[in-house]
Parts: C-alpha cells; sequence; structure tokens
C-alpha cells in the first residue's frame, strides 16, 4: 500500500503505471519458468498467479489510460487494484476487445481462461503457507501437494499464453511496449520509433501527428514500432 492519505493517481503517470505492471508481470513469468524447471513446483505455481495478478493490474490501468472515465484515488486502488480477483477478472474483459475472438480455437482458449482464473485465488494461497488442519488433525504443507506439478505447469502456460498472444495481437514490438513512456516519448522525438494504429489505418512519424491521433480517437489501441536500423540503448 503506497504510504499517504486521499491521493490521486495524476493521468499522465496511469500510463507508466501500466508499463510498468506489464514488465512486472513479464519479469514474474520469467522467474516462474526457471522454478518450474528447477522443480520448484508450489513456488512456481505461486509467482505464476502473482504474475496474472500483475498483468490484470495492467490490464486495468491500460483501460483507464484508453478510457480515462474514472479517478484512480487511495480508495479505490484498495478496493480494485489491490483486489486479486478484480485484477483477474479483468485479464479476459481486456483480451476480448482484441483478439481475435471470431476464431473459434482463441474463444475457447478465452473461456478457458476465465473458469481457470475464477479458481486461482485458492490454489495460489494453497501453494504459499504451511497451516493446520483442524478438522484433520494434521498440518498443512504447502510443498506436498497432490498434482503440484501439473497445477505448476498449468498456471505457467496459461500466463505464457496470455502475454504472447496479447503482445503479438496488440501490434507491438516487444521490448517497446515493456518500456516506460518517457522513454518511448524520447525515441520517438529522435525519429527511432513510429506508431501505428490498426483500428484506423494511421501511421504516426511525429508527435505532433501522434497528438493529433490521440484528441481525434482517444479510445484507439495503437502499436508502438522501430524504425529501420534503430536499437534500444
Amino acid at each position: 500500500m503506497i504510504k499517504g492519505k486521499n491521493w490521486p493517481i495524476p493521468d499522465s503517470k496511469k500510463i507508466d503505471g501500466s508499463i510498468l505492471a506489464l514488465k512486472n508481470a513479464d519479469k514474474l513469468t520469467q522467474d516462474a519458468q526457471i522454478l518450474l524447471q528447477n522443480n520448484k513446483y508450489s513456488s512456481a505455481l505461486v509467482l505464476a498467479t502473482l504474475a496474472l495478478e500483475e498483468f490484470g493490474k495492467h490490464c486495468m490501468l491500460a483501460n483507464e489510460v484508453e478510457i480515462g472515465f474514472d479517478v484512480i484515488d487511495s480508495k479505490n486502488w484498495v478496493d480494485d487494484y489491490e483486489d486479486h480477483p478484480t485484477k483477474l477478472k479483468a485479464i479476459p474483459r481486456r483480451l476480448e476487445r482484441f483478439l481475435p475472438s471470431d476464431k473459434q480455437d482463441m474463444k475457447r482458449k478465452l473461456e478457458e481462461l476465465k473458469h481457470y482464473l475464477a479458481s486461482l485465488a485458492n490454489k495460489k494461497l494453497q501453494s504459499l503457507y504451511v497451516d493446520w488442519d483442524g478438522k484433520g488433525g494434521e498440518w498443512f504443507d504447502c510443498n506436498d501437494l497432490p498434482n503440484q506439478e501439473n497445477d505448476a505447469k498449468e498456471a505457467v502456460q496459461h500466463i505464457e499464453w496470455t502475454l504472447a498472444n496479447y503482445i503479438h495481437t496488440y501490434g507491438g514490438d516487444r521490448d517497446l511496449m515493456l518500456t516506460t513512456n518517457s522513454k518511448k516519448r524520447e525515441l520517438f522525438r529522435d525519429r527511432k520509433i513510429h506508431c501505428f494504429c490498426d483500428e484506423c489505418s494511421t501511421l504516426m512519424m511525429t508527435e505532433v501527428e501522434f497528438l493529433r491521433h490521440g484528441k481525434t480517437y482517444s479510445g484507439h489501441l495503437v502499436g508502438w514500432h522501430w524504425n529501420k536500423d534503430t536499437k534500444i540503448s
């Protein structure tokens, strides 16, 4: 919880928050993959779940950036952005906005993801804590759960699929999607990257074009791409 009372998040800071949450989801996914490869199943499941929760936070912040209806203050941060089920529910809602859900395999996968996320919170808690089972009269060992390996693999596979399809379908470069807005603006001003809107097929090469597009089509999703022969420093 961030310290302070009744603070709001400025609109100019929301986009960086969405990028940082996406970057953290990507990092936690990589950590979960390493743990899974080393047979640390309970820890892999926990980190994969945390990655999904961070991705859900990204989805909520990104929607706010694009739609811009709500003030994010200390109260709804606690009520919504720190509530794990709320973050997980935000994932399929955002994916349904622009993934090709008209394709049967994608539609089926989204439904599968939605059902999986609804049951994930309990699995994370079971894999995280040693607890006393008053009914059975025994200690509950989070490192000795049945089907632990399969549960861990399933969790990692879901976050891998979600991130891969999200970044690919969004239309942007992976590195640029995980780059802060201030760094992207710097690269954009230096003509190292450009912006393209798939919704209205608008190519933006200058900041003036980008700002004009944003005012005209505030809800459109845009992707960032490298110009030829450029790389991030």
